[in-house]
């Protein structure tokens, strides 16, 4: 089913639905669903509680992602995005539902493939990472050394001195 759109000149026109796909795409698509299911998201549901009282910031999310699909989680600001996203990293807990992730594969028997288990979300883990939108530097620290802190390393590393201007002033160079 197509959409109607005006164009510039007032003469509307029709639009292809996204959902016709040319054979090749469909294929794709089908190779890519065959792929072991490595998230699982169900029924996933999130309740923040306000001054005004709770507010329903995400309903019934429920979407798999396979082995090697790329997916893009678009919206306005505010929809939830960022939540959706706190919760596959275990940062944010839902109020309803489940995040499943892939652990390790694990051989099957004469099959030659292995076999993704799923794992609900309990919390961070080593196994998925997230890029903060507000995220935080150690500007005293390398690049490498502020990466280090996330493999390892659990202290907050010192602040060396500020260095005091050598004659007096109130300049430093």
């Amino acid at each position: 089913m197509a959409a109607d759109s005006p164009s510039p000149n007032g003469q509307s026109f029709q639009l292809p639905s996204y959902k016709d796909q040319s054979p090749e795409v469909k294929e794709r698509f089908q190779r890519i669903y065959q792929r072991p299911v490595v998230m699982n998201v169900k029924a996933l549901g999130k309740v923040f509680e306000s001054g005004k009282g709770p507010v329903e910031v995400l309903q019934n999310i429920n979407f798999q992602i396979h082995r090697r699909e790329f997916i893009c989680i678009l919206g306005q600001s505010g929809c939830g995005k960022s939540t959706l996203i706190r919760m596959f990293a275990g940062l944010e807990e839902p109020t309803s539902g489940t995040v499943e992730i892939a652990g390790q594969e694990e051989p099957t028997e004469g099959a030659g493939v292995g076999v993704m288990t799923l794992k609900p979300v309990e919390g961070p883990g080593p196994d998925r990472g997230m890029v903060f939108q507000s995220y935080t530097l150690f500007p005293w620290l390398t690049v490498k050394k502020t990466s280090c802190l996330a493999c390892g390393k659990r202290e907050l590393p010192k602040r060396p001195p500020k260095k005091k201007p050598k004659n007096g002033s109130i300049w430093s160079g």
